[in-house]
Formats: C-alpha cells, structure tokens, sequence
C-alpha cells in the first residue's frame, strides 16, 4: 500500500483520498452494525441524522477506492503476466483466504452481529467464489485486474458501455444480488475509468482550485439531492451516474485537503496503511459491540444519552482505527506482517552486512565478489576540515587538520613488452623515397615530424640529407633565415615551400653557412621547371600546396629542394625590383610565413 517517494509527492492527493475513504467504511459499519443497533430514546434525532449522513457518502466511498485503484494499476497491466500476477491477483486473492478464515474464526464469538459470515463449509466455498464476505474489495481487486489486463486491447468504449450496464443492473436488482455481490457487480466500471482515464484524472486533480471545487460540490449535491427527494436510486441508470459525480467531487476535494499539511498529514498517513484497517476492523468492532452492548443500553437511560449519541460513531471509529494500526505495528515488529498482510516468498531483504557501500555520484559499484579499483576516487578521500574542531584558548590560532593519507596502491606485477630491436636507418641511396611518413598534409601544409627514435644515427645537415626523426636544435635566429619562394612558376607546378637555411645543402648560390643570396639563383620549384622569364609579371606566387596534384616533399625527392646536384640550382633569381617580398626577411608580408615549418613554435 505505500508508495514510492518520487511517486508520494505527486500522488499525495490520492493517499489523501485513500485515507479519508478507510475512515468513512470504518465510519458506515460502526454506524449501520453498531450504533443504530442501541435502543436510543425516543424524540432523539441525531442517530437518524448519522444514519441519513452515512447513506447520502455511498456513493462516494467506495466508487473513489475503486477509482484510484484503477489509476494505480496502469503499470501493472502492462507488465508481463508473470510479473504482474503475483503482485496483482495471487496476494489479493491469498489474503482474501487468509483473513477470511481468521474473520469466520472471531465472528463466531459474536453470533449477533449483523454482518456475513459462513456457517459451513458451503457458505465458505460460496463466498470464496461468487459471494464474497465483507473482505470483498480485495476480492474484486484481484478480478478486476484479470479482466483490464485480458480486454486491455479491447476498444474502450465497449469495455466501458458492458461494465456501465452491469453496474446498472446491479443497482437496480435487475439480477440477483445477494451479499456483497451488488458492490462486486457495480464498481467494475470505476475501476476501469481510473484505468483508462489516468491523465484526465490527474489533471483534474492537480488543476483544483475554490471555483472548480464549488462546481464538483454543487453537481454532486444537486443529483444527490434530487435523487434522494424522488427516491429514484432504483432507477436504472440513475445511481451509476451519482457515483460518477461524487468520484469527481472525491478528487477535487482530496486534492483541497492535500494544501493543508495539518489536516492531510494524518489522512496521508493513514491513506498508506488502508490494508492492516480494512483486513483487521471487522473483528474489533464485533468483539467491541459484544463488550459494550450492556454499558451503553444502561448509560442510554441516563442525560448523557445526547453526548454519547453525538460522539460514539466518531470516537468509536477513531479508536477501531488507532487500535488496527497499533496491531500492525506489533505484526511487523513480530514479523508477522509477511504472512498477514503480504503474499510470502517474494524476495527477501538483504542482510545489512551483505549490503554493498554505496558508490560515489558519477561512479558505478563494483560488482559483488571484485575489489573497486584504486582509480581517481581512491586517490580523493572524503573532505577533511580546515581547521581541527577541537577546542584551543582564547587568541591561539586555528590549527589545520592533518592531511589524509595518501592511499598506496598495492604492487601488482606487470608484464612488459619487449623492446624492438633498433635497426639502423637506412642511407638516402637506399631509401630515396619516403613519402609515407612525410607527405604533404591537407590540413596545413607542413610535414609530420615523427620523433627521433635512441640510438640511430644523426647525420649532419651537410651531407645532404636529413632523416626525418632530426631533433630541430639550432638556435631560433636561424629558424627566422627563410629562403623566400620563387616570384612565379610553371603551369601546374606547385608553389615551393620555404624551408629552414640550416637544412639547405650547400650548392651554386649558396653558401655553406646557409645563408641565402639575394642576387643568387632562386629556389626551385618542386617540379623543376624553366625559371621565369625576365620581366615577365609575377604571377600569384601562393597557391595551397595540397591543391596541387603529384606533390611530393619528401626528402631526396626531386621537389624538396635538398638533392645535391640538382640541376634547379642553376636557375637564376629574379631580380630584387620584381619580387613581391621586400628582400629583409624581418619584415612582415602577408602572404609570407614568418615561421618556418621546423620553428617547434609553428
């Protein structure tokens, strides 16, 4: 019967409803099988006023139980059978026979209280089946869901209609209704509206407010009123849709009473243990109608007859109430409560000690029988104070608390791989080509630089050729010494890209200590074509070097500018009036790289 805490503060109406509910069938059996009973004076009203009360709330009572139970049994039919069967039809139907025994037990030592009971094993097996004992809404509960869940695909309105004419036929004795039969064959159609109309439900009752209210009270009050002036409750069709009306002033009310934490804070209470009271009031009541029957026919004859006429329903109601919960407080302290008030053998709570330590917010718990690693929340103790809280004299400094340990993982053996063997790298004859590891990147022109692998060999920059795992250590005003690209170049040839003086190889035009020439010969282009002709106009010397086809700038390829002996070197430069670049290379042009593709800065 409880709920969850996401689920409490949205549903909070509905255990407010819950509560008032149980209050009021405890309230109609103390009055109907106790309190009209006494032989009360004559001229005293006020037991007819409590009885006329308790008639005018049937429509209410048990049409709202019903209703939210359909609400609360959404879920389940969606569940599969054996989920749903358990929870839904096997414990209802196992505590029907349970406390339906435990009820023909004790009401046999009330033989006079007006109430059904079975008085052979006949009448025990008719009210385990078609005629169910005053335990009846459990059993309905159980039938109800076996037949939503068998017709859940059924159009609704047809499943609707046939529960709406049952109810109507229960109700105006169009078929036999004896016992609690009649209120078996009448709230099927509550139950399903609570099913099927969840969402409006819940709108309506979390949209409630004193105008929407007013209009519920006044419709119930209207067609109670006027149902009750021409006495058509027998009516077909009249009663059903009375019971409709108050079910919807039932929620609009809940939903009022739910603002007011002092009056639904025992109702919700309440409204969460309705089992242990419905199971457990029927016997109470018999058994204090058996003790009080002399005491009060006596103090009827005396002038407290008119305060006990007006207090005994709501005292004796209030002290059957407190009296079950008290019982169910000491069946679960018993542990009574699983076989009582539960089907038994469901699944049974963990010992405290085999519970599992919650794990931190962003980590998941390691599973049972593996130790959590020592990862980043090993390494994170728990927030120690800044300051020791102990107590110090008056002006002394705070001191800080000591530091947490820092936790030392345990040596775990580690399996190493073997290291390679260190090949030498092979010499620019033998590998003249090495695209692979140095071809011309799409994204920003320069070459990857793969880094120097221990104990290969590093040649020096004037052999001509430079391996591609070189450490760049020369100092950075040589990095600033770039060779400018040639002012133009052939048809289809890509612009050259300027690369550090240090790893020019020394050849016509430039000198072994690096150094360009301004006059010399220019650099060549990667596909070595014909040097520009003089005074030609300079075409676009910066294209991207990736949109050019059959690029390579790999080292001792005939376009990366290093080949001894190649013949581009010869290519005279153009004259300084014609470049696009003002001859100091200190000096910004937009166009021109400041940083060479070696600067570690680029």
């Amino acid at each position: 019967m409880s709920v969850s805490a996401t689920r409490a503060d949205r549903v909070r109406w509905a255990d407010t409803a819950k509560g008032l509910c149980i209050l009021l069938v405890v309230l109609w059996h103390v009055v109907a099988k106790q309190y009209l009973r006494l032989e009360w004076p004559e001229g005293l009203r006020v037991p007819g006023v409590w009885g006329t009360f308790c008639e005018l709330l049937l429509p209410l009572r048990m049409p709202l139980f019903f209703t939210i139970s359909g609400m609360f049994a959404l879920n389940a039919v969606h569940r599969p059978w054996r989920i749903s069967a358990r929870s839904r039809v096997a414990r209802f139907l196992y505590l029907y026979l349970v406390w339906l025994l435990i009820h023909t037990a004790l009401l046999g030592l009330a033989p006079d209280f007006p109430t059904d009971r079975a008085t052979g094993p006949a009448g025990l097996l008719e009210q385990l089946t078609i005629t169910p004992s005053n335990l009846w809404y459990l059993y309905a509960l159980a039938l109800y869901f076996v037949i939503a869940k068998l017709t859940w695909r059924f159009p609704r309105v047809v499943m609707l209609g046939a529960a709406f004419a049952l109810s109507v036929a229960a109700a105006s004795e169009l078929v036999p209704v004896p016992g609690n039969r009649a209120g078996l064959l009448q709230n099927l159609v509550f139950f399903l509206l609570g099913l099927y109309f969840r969402p409006y439900v819940e709108r309506l009752a979390d949209g409630v407010n004193l105008p929407r209210f007013a209009l519920a009270t006044g419709v119930y009050g209207a067609l109670l009123s006027a149902m009750a002036a021409t006495g058509t409750e027998d009516v077909p069709g009249v009663w059903p849709v009375v019971c409709v009306a108050a079910a919807a002033f039932g929620v609009t009310g809940s939903a009022m009473l739910a603002r007011w934490d002092r009056v639904a804070a025992p109702l919700i209470g309440i409204g969460r243990r309705t089992l242990p009271i419905y199971v457990i009031h029927m016997p109470v009541l018999a058994l204090l109608d058996l003790a009080l029957a002399r005491p009060l026919a006596a103090a009827l004859d005396t002038p407290f007859a008119l305060p006990i006429a007006v207090l005994e329903p709501i005292l004796l109601t209030a002290a059957i109430s407190w009296f079950c919960l008290l019982l169910h407080r000491g069946l679960e302290a018993a542990r009574l409560s699983r076989f009582l008030l539960d089907l038994p053998g469901g699944a049974k709570p963990r010992p405290a000690a085999e519970t599992p330590p919650a794990a931190a917010p962003g980590h998941a718990a390691a599973p049972a029988g593996v130790a959590a690693p020592a990862g980043v929340a090993a390494h994170h103790p728990p927030a120690q104070p800044a300051v020791s809280p102990t107590a110090r004299p008056a002006g002394a400094l705070p001191t800080a608390a000591p530091a947490a340990p820092w936790p030392v993982p345990a040596a775990q053996p580690v399996t190493q791989p073997p290291a390679p063997q260190a090949t030498p790298y092979p010499g620019p004859a033998a590998a003249p080509h090495h695209s692979s590891p140095f071809r011309q990147d799409t994204s920003g022109g320069h070459p990857h630089r793969v880094p120097p692998s221990p104990g290969l060999p590093q040649p020096g920059p004037a052999s001509g050729y430079v391996p591609p795992d070189a450490q760049a250590t020369l100092p950075y005003g040589a990095y600033l010494a770039v060779a400018p690209p040639p002012a133009s170049h052939g048809p289809g040839e890509p612009a050259a890209q300027p690369y550090p003086a240090p790893h020019m190889p020394p050849g016509p035009g430039v000198p072994p200590d690096g150094r360009p020439v301004p006059d010399g010969p220019a650099r060549p282009s990667p596909s070595g074509g014909p040097a520009p002709q003089p005074g030609a106009a300079p075409a676009s010397w910066f294209e991207p070097p990736q949109a050019v086809r059959d690029a390579s700038w790999s080292p001792g390829s005939p376009g990366d500018g290093h080949g001894a002996g190649t013949a581009a070197h010869d290519r005279p430069q153009a004259p300084a009036a014609d470049r696009p670049w003002p001859p100091d290379p200190e000096t910004t042009w937009p166009l021109y790289p400041r940083r060479g593709p070696h600067d570690p800065r680029s």
